[in-house]
């Protein structure tokens, strides 16, 4: 950092052990420093380590070194899980990915992608590049500022971050715009703005209500990607899939299960859901629906007794 000829911004994305010590080394080199920002911390959400599940990964491995550097006096960024939960991997990414990587870095990323399927699954998020871009451009966070302490001691307590009066003030991004982030990523890895947006229109919609919910749309989609805009305005939390109907059933069939099915129940062997969305009270969301040509039945589910519906019949291809 001395050799950098000005102030050097530090990007750090695993447990800080390393930085801790070249700071306990040699103190001056926050004076070198224009800030660090951090991928790690959970907040108000639950964290990813295996042993404590409230804490994030990264600052569980090491909270010695991650409460001495948000202490050191340089000007900290903290990207936690409350920010890039925000940001899941989606198959729409994947999807504009696929139709648009020229340069070697996108072509690179697509293999990646194309390689692990699982990586749009839903369990991935881009806690990486979303802190990369956010040190780039902060507009793509909500910023807010906090004090906190990163706690040590027993497995309950090890790594949790939190809001202290006594903490060091540290900018802390609360939240992402998923849209920008990932319509700047790629265009970043393209080398160009061919990129406007990654997500499609929704060819349908679907709005929770307190006993059921509503599908409005048109009873046949085609055999490709969609999205289907979400809504949960209530108070519960809802979830949506479909189930491929099969040759020889039909979807009063899937009605007639949804309408009979309880808690405990094993549904039978010929039903192999797909496309499943959970939304918890509040949210709305674009899901991604991969459609193979056939019949499916949409069916809704809540969490009390009796709130499965089956609300439409869709034909794809």
């Amino acid at each position: 950092m001395r050799a950098a000829g000005g102030p050097v911004h530090l990007l750090t994305l695993g447990p800080l052990t390393n930085v801790a010590s070249a700071l306990r080394d040699d103190p001056g080199l926050v004076e070198g420093l224009a800030g660090i920002t951090i991928m790690g911390g959970a907040l108000d959400v639950p964290g990813n380590a295996l042993r404590n599940p409230a804490a994030e990964f990264n600052v569980w491995v090491d909270p010695v070194a991650a409460e001495e550097v948000i202490r050191s006096g340089a000007a900290i960024t903290l990207v936690p899980l409350d920010a890039t939960n925000s940001a899941p991997v989606t198959p729409f990414f994947a999807d504009a990915l696929a139709r648009h990587h020229p340069t070697p870095e996108a072509g690179t990323v697509y293999e990646l992608f194309r390689r692990q399927p699982y990586l749009v699954e839903g369990t991935y998020y881009f806690w990486d590049p979303l802190s990369a871009a956010i040190l780039v451009d902060p507009t793509l966070a909500t910023l807010e500022e906090h004090r906190l302490t990163v706690l040590e001691g027993q497995k309950e307590t090890q790594g949790r971050v939190v809001d202290d009066p006594d903490g060091a003030p540290v900018e802390v991004a609360v939240g992402a715009d998923a849209l920008a982030f990932e319509t700047e990523f790629l265009n970043t890895l393209n080398g160009d703005h061919s990129v406007t947006s990654t997500r499609p229109h929704p060819v349908a919609t679907i709005t929770f209500g307190e006993t059921s919910c509503s599908y409005l749309g048109p009873a046949s989609l085609p055999a490709e990607l969609v999205g289907v805009e979400m809504d949960n305005p209530t108070t519960e939390p809802w979830s949506a899939l479909l189930v491929p109907i099969p040759q020889g059933r039909t979807f009063s069939d899937v009605r007639a299960l949804a309408e009979g099915f309880r808690p405990g129940d094993e549904p039978p062997t010929w039903v192999k859901a797909v496309g499943w969305t959970t939304l918890t009270p509040g949210q709305r969301q674009l899901a991604a629906w991969t459609l193979e040509p056939g019949t499916y039945g949409l069916v809704c589910a809540g969490q009390a007794e009796g709130t499965i519906r089956a609300v439409a019949e869709i034909a794809a291809g």
